[in-house]
């Protein structure tokens, strides 16, 4: 039912009222009451005692310990294993008649066997010689750690390095706490690396109440002297840059472990050259890098990277890339003006360019024809040349524009119209057209000369003259215009026996053909004439042809001081 009294009875339940009541409100028989406490223990077991008159029962953290719920004068005893911290006690009592008490007390039996886990145990790395100050935390998992009772970190194998065997522990630690055992609690806990490098390990466990308890603790002293190695993987000396943003990474190694690397980059700013540090790189899970905003720093050749790498035990090793070029800037390029009208076919396209810092890397050209869509010509064309040769269409007009890119692949863009025009003008034949096949040869006599010029694709120029058997005969081209280059070709008597060919007198001096023959019998020989590209034809692509016996003279030109 509801209460009729609620009241704090304190830490202690210790009532005997004898023949009377709890209260003079209340009757002095047929009551009960409740009594509930939240307590603090320590681990281990305990012995409850309770005295009633008359029923009495009893509960911890809500589960029934004892049960006498009748009418009786007695004492009791309940034994509970406990762990630390709080509990919820409680008693329930009922007076019938006759005297009326209740009384509840405690003891601490035993305490529970103390258990730790290691949570952590370090690990050093250091130079040769160098001090180490170990930690190693414990947490209390069960019963407590008392340095009254001489509970301690205890040294068991490997090499405690000058360290004192016995870390004692200082207070009470108790269920569910941690302890740190280092050298603030106790400096003799401090550790000397030895000169010699390797890996040291010191192992040590828990001591409580008299004996070993939890796993072993090891903490590990690295001794490294060595410095690492290190090398910037990008960007690599002698690169070309064009961005605003660079990134610099580096590929540091060592046996024991990269802690970090420090980057820097070396440039003018326009007050004279010097290095600006770009920071740290502490997490290497990803690679060692730094990344370089370079948006405000002029264009230049001169750039230099430094990275500097230290391992876990502090042993440091730089390295440098060096004649790196920042250029963000495109080239700059121009066709050089063509003539309005052209006699040949073929034709040079002259060109300039040039580039702020980094130089340049090639050209790219594109053609058009009467107008119409962009077509690649050349890509990819060298710097060193400032020129070349375009072949077209008799009847049509072309226009050329190109781009410059540059080392470091910045690229111009390319003019939105032609920078360079031009027009080839059909052209008209010789005076010995038609003269394409042997059919058509037009006689020629010894000592005689023919002016000629190719007009039209694949044209071609043949002569026939008699020839008397033992007579040695010179066939020679001379005269070429700028774009001519012959191929003359002898046939005997039938036009297609080939007798003897010749391209070029000396290339490429003289593009000019020239055949001798001594002639086995009298009959008619037959000489063909062609360009050597059947491409280029036009008014202007001429050349002149001579038919002479025995041996041609070539007087040599002798000049004289005046």
């Amino acid at each position: 039912g509801t209460p009729a009294i609620r009241r704090n009875e304190g830490e202690s339940l210790w009532h005997d009222w004898g023949s009377s009541g709890p209260d003079p409100t209340f009757p002095t028989d047929t009551f009960s009451s409740r009594f509930t406490r939240n307590a603090t223990f320590t681990c281990g077991t305990y012995r409850f005692h309770l005295f009633t008159d008359d029923g009495v029962r009893f509960w911890v953290d809500n589960v029934l310990k004892l049960d006498q719920w009748r009418d009786q004068v007695a004492s009791y005893t309940v034994d509970v294993a406990l762990s630390s911290g709080r509990h919820a006690l409680k008693v329930e009592h009922y007076e019938n008649g006759g005297g009326a008490a209740i009384r509840v007390w405690w003891e601490k039996l035993a305490d529970c066997q103390p258990a730790v886990a290691v949570d952590y145990a370090s690990t050093h790395y250091v130079r040769p010689g160098a001090s180490v100050d170990p930690t190693v935390r414990v947490r209390v998992t069960a019963g407590y750690l008392d340095g009254g009772r001489g509970d301690a970190l205890t040294f068991v194998s490997g090499s405690a390095l000058g360290a004192s065997a016995t870390q004692p522990v200082y207070g009470t630690v108790h269920e569910g706490s941690t302890y740190t055992f280092d050298v603030v609690n106790s400096s003799s806990f401090r550790m000397t690396a030895p000169s010699a490098e390797g890996t040291y390990e010191s192992r040590w466990q828990v001591k409580a109440a008299g004996s070993l308890i939890g796993p072993q603790a090891t903490v590990r002293v690295v001794v490294d002297g060595t410095p690492p190695t290190i090398a910037i993987q990008s960007p690599a000396s002698g690169a070309y840059l064009n961005s605003n943003t660079v990134t610099v990474r580096a590929v540091p190694q060592d046996a024991n472990g990269i802690d970090q690397v420090q980057f820097f980059v070396g440039y003018n700013s326009g007050s004279g050259w010097g290095w600006q540090n770009l920071g740290w790189d502490l997490d290497g899970s990803d690679g060692w890098s730094r990344t370089w905003n370079a948006a405000g720093v002029p264009d230049q050749a001169g750039v230099a990277f430094y990275a500097y790498a230290w391992d876990r035990a502090g042993n440091g090793a730089g390295t440098a890339v060096w004649n790196v070029t920042l250029d963000r800037t495109p080239p700059t390029t121009a066709i050089r003006p063509l003539a309005a009208t052209q006699e040949s076919t073929a034709f040079i396209v002259w060109w300039d360019g040039s580039d702020n810092v980094a130089g340049m890397s090639h050209y790219d050209l594109q053609k058009r024809q009467d107008g119409g869509a962009w077509e690649n010509w050349h890509q990819g064309v060298g710097s060193q040349y400032v020129g070349a040769w375009f072949i077209g269409d008799m009847g049509h007009r072309y226009g050329f524009r190109m781009r410059g890119v540059d080392r470091a692949g910045n690229a111009e863009a390319y003019p939105g119209s032609a920078e360079a025009e031009t027009y080839i003008n059909p052209c008209s034949g010789d005076a010995y057209e038609s003269d394409n096949g042997p059919g058509q040869a037009r006689p020629m006599a010894v000592g005689q000369s023919q002016a000629h010029n190719f007009c039209g694709v694949d044209d071609q120029d043949w002569v026939r003259f008699w020839a008397r058997a033992g007579q040695r005969y010179v066939l020679q081209t001379g005269g070429l215009g700028w774009t001519c280059d012959t191929v003359l070709t002898l046939y005997d008597a039938d036009g297609t026996t080939v007798l003897a060919e010749n391209d070029d007198i000396a290339y490429p001096d003289n593009l000019a053909s020239r055949v001798e023959w001594i002639a086995r019998r009298d009959g008619w020989l037959y000489a063909r004439v062609r360009h050597y590209n059947g491409r280029i034809a036009g008014n202007a692509v001429t050349y002149t042809l001579w038919l002479e016996e025995g041996y041609r003279a070539y007087l040599p030109l002798v000049l004289r001081r005046r």
